[in-house]
């Protein structure tokens, strides 16, 4: 399992709940969560002129980060994200 850094723009109107059901569908381990809020875009994306900022930190296999970024991109309320490796390797 490997350590990412999962930074997501998801749609204003979303609850707290309905961000949770997103990313469990991610099949990944969450290890830690920072709200940032809601902020405005710096130009309208989508028609959207604000959105709502979450950053994670989360365990993934390797194989599987392919499949996680085909969800982000295909799914109707994340605006925008971005994934990176932090370089840490988790041993099981």
């Amino acid at each position: 399992m490997q350590n990412y850094e999962l930074t997501i723009i998801f749609t204003p109107d979303l609850t707290e709940k309905e961000i949770d059901a997103i990313i469990k569908k991610l099949g990944v381990e969450v290890i830690s969560t920072q709200q940032w809020g809601k902020r405005l875009l710096a130009y309208p994306i989508n028609k959207h002129k604000e959105g709502t900022y979450i950053h994670y930190i989360i365990s993934a296999k390797t194989d599987s980060i392919k499949g996680i970024e085909q969800t982000l991109n295909h799914h109707e309320h994340v605006i925008r994200y971005l994934l990176i490796n932090n370089g840490n390797t988790v041993t099981q």
